[in-house]
C-alpha cells in the first residue's frame, strides 16, 4: 500500500463535493436561461465557493458507534 492511500477516500469525496456543486449550479443557470458561457461560469464560481474546511472536518469526524 502506498503512503497516500489512506487520504484516497477524502480525495474522492473531495472531488464529488466539487462535482455535485458544479452541475446543480450549472443547471440551475441554464434553467434559468443562461447560455452554455454564462452557466459555465456559474458552476465555476460554485466551484470556488465549495467550503473545503467543512469538507475536511466532516470526512475526518469519527464515525458514530451504534450501541454496545
Amino acid at each position: 500500500m502506498t503512503p497516500a492511500a489512506p487520504a484516497q477516500p477524502l480525495a474522492e469525496s473531495i472531488r464529488e463535493a466539487f462535482v455535485e456543486a458544479a452541475l446543480a449550479a450549472y443547471e440551475d443557470a441554464r434553467v434559468r436561461g443562461l447560455c452554455h458561457e454564462g452557466a459555465w461560469e456559474i458552476a465555476v464560481g460554485a466551484l470556488r465557493q465549495v467550503d473545503v474546511a467543512a469538507l475536511l472536518e466532516r470526512e475526518s469526524a469519527p464515525e458514530p458507534r451504534g450501541p454496545s
